[in-house]
């Protein structure tokens, strides 16, 4: 399985289909996920590093699949097992 999704996420077809699948942004919170998920991989970041306090925030940033590792932060260990089951977040207790 892993050889599939690591032949399959960088193609380029995929993003495209990822990007389609957005749609419009539905508040102020997935603009900003959005956005800073842009602008990380626009200046090459080598991580996106988001701190959430439920977990929600690394949901939504996770949700525009950047083609960045993925580090969520956390003070509760409750949200941080729950943000280790995030598609491509590493999670970290503060």
């Amino acid at each position: 399985m892993n050889r599939i999704i690591q032949s399959t996420e960088p193609h380029v077809s995929y993003a495209r289909a990822i990007s389609a699948g957005r749609g419009q942004t539905q508040n102020d919170a997935d603009a900003i996920a959005d956005t800073g998920a842009v602008l990380a991989c626009s200046l090459k970041s080598r991580c996106l590093d988001v701190y959430s306090r439920s977990g929600a925030t690394i949901r939504r940033v996770s949700a525009r699949r950047p083609a960045l590792p993925l580090i969520g932060s956390t003070k509760e260990e409750r949200v941080s097992r729950q943000m280790a089951l995030v598609w491509g977040a590493i999670s970290v207790v503060e």
